[in-house]
């Protein structure tokens, strides 16, 4: 079995005298501007890729947002073809899916404390949280007990969402508010 050598490292090297301190700090703010310097470079030419990249990408998003465009209009003049007379939402294609979905439903909410005291009044009291906010998933849950009380609506939208196979990344189009 071999044996490790411990080496002892030579001895840091202690300053004698002031010049040499003054001259060590000398030496350390240098090495911070050069640091600084390298720093400041790095993030001109970050800011140069970024604006550029910015640049050559807006083109690509206009044109993916005219093709969504484009796919959401013919998938509405076509629906119910595609979806087999609305028994899917789902279409799929050799490159990827078109569907259709509902997203979740949004309460809201104007005059909160003059809705929080028609709900005391009208004793719909499921309706309110302890800490004394308005709970708009119990409202949502009884919509359309909820929507009896001055200034509380509901409403929800559907999507056309796009979602390419090689990436899946969805895109989705707002079609109309329910």
């Amino acid at each position: 079995m071999a044996t490790t050598r411990r080496v002892k490292a030579p001895a840091a090297s202690l300053y004698t005298s002031n010049d040499e301190v003054d001259r060590a700090i000398a030496r350390i703010a240098q090495l911070q501007q050069q640091r600084s310097t390298i720093a400041a470079v790095a993030e001109t030419r970050i800011s140069k890729i970024t604006e550029d990249a910015r640049v050559r990408i807006s083109p690509l998003n206009d044109e993916i947002n005219e093709v969504v465009k484009q796919l959401s209009l013919y998938a509405q003049y076509h629906r119910k073809a595609l979806t087999n007379d609305s028994k899917t939402k789902t279409v799929r294609f050799a490159h990827g899916t078109l569907r259709w979905r509902f997203t979740p439903i949004a309460i809201t909410i104007k005059g909160v404390d003059d809705v929080l005291k028609r709900l005391k009044t009208l004793g719909l009291t499921q309706f309110i949280r302890t800490k004394e906010t308005i709970d708009k998933e119990a409202m949502a849950r009884e919509r359309a007990l909820a929507e009896t009380v001055e200034g509380v609506t509901s409403g929800r939208h559907e999507e056309f969402v796009v979602t390419p196979n090689e990436t899946n990344l969805e895109i989705p189009v707002k079609l109309k508010t329910k």
